[in-house]
């Protein structure tokens, strides 16, 4: 049964280091610089992160099951496959912000689609700074921050509040400050989009009314339940 198990493991560490080398949704990123399709650099971003996520989460498993049974040179195989996932998902990510901040932004003349790569920025930071190594991780959560306040502002001056990127971005900023930042200013945030956006949408008739009051309704969740847990504290 051992000998199984041992076979099983080698064969799942070649196929991830494999499908680390895989690139075809990148050079769909790639091939989009200088001009934002959103849709598409979105979903090539998600395919990345994607596949990449289940393989950062299974590799400590492995991990740890070869050093309980003592397989050291199966342990560190496993080690330098999981520096090399971390690596590529660095690089291609790096490459990503470079597109947003250097081919996108300065091209972007809709505040819709600003607030939306931005916000982009910040979740794939966020997402960062919650899977990397202690001594890297505040550089991400600092990227979040930056790319979630610039959104923000933009969002504020040029969008009205009930608009599905500003609820979406709210979503995002008030959970990242209430969980990583400070608890009370991420309440703060979320009450503020809701209780701006609640003002104004009653009365619309828009083809989007239906993704607004769902978002709307997220914030209120947040809203109950982060009450819910200062009043158990209390």
């Amino acid at each position: 049964m051992k000998w199984q198990k041992k076979g099983m493991r080698r064969d799942l560490l070649f196929l991830l280091l494999v499908t680390t080398q895989s690139g075809v949704f990148l050079r769909i990123v790639r091939s989009h610089r200088g001009f934002a399709q959103f849709e598409i650099f979105s979903r090539a971003y998600c395919h990345i992160i994607g596949t990449s996520s289940p393989r950062t989460r299974l590799i400590p498993i492995i991990e740890m099951l070869e050093q309980q049974e003592g397989e050291f040179w199966m342990l560190e195989t496993a080690r330098h496959t999981h520096k090399t996932i971390e690596a590529e998902l660095v690089n291609i990510v790096k490459e990503m912000f470079d597109l947003i901040d250097n081919d996108i932004l300065p091209f972007q003349y809709t505040s819709d689609l600003q607030v939306r790569f931005l916000k982009l920025k910040g979740d794939v930071s966020c997402y960062l700074a919650e899977t990397s190594e202690q001594s890297i991780s505040s550089q991400y959560l600092h990227q979040t921050l930056l790319a979630y306040t610039a959104g923000s502002q933009i969002a504020h001056a040029n969008l009205p509040p009930y608009d599905p990127c500003c609820l979406r971005l709210a979503l995002s900023f008030s959970t990242f400050y209430h969980k990583n930042l400070d608890k009370e200013k991420g309440f703060k945030i979320a009450k503020e989009a809701f209780d701006c956006g609640i003002c104004e949408v009653e009365d619309l008739q828009l083809e989007t009314i239906t993704e607004i009051n769902t978002l709307m309704q997220h914030l209120k969740d947040n809203l109950t339940l982060w009450s819910s847990d200062e009043n158990d504290k209390d």
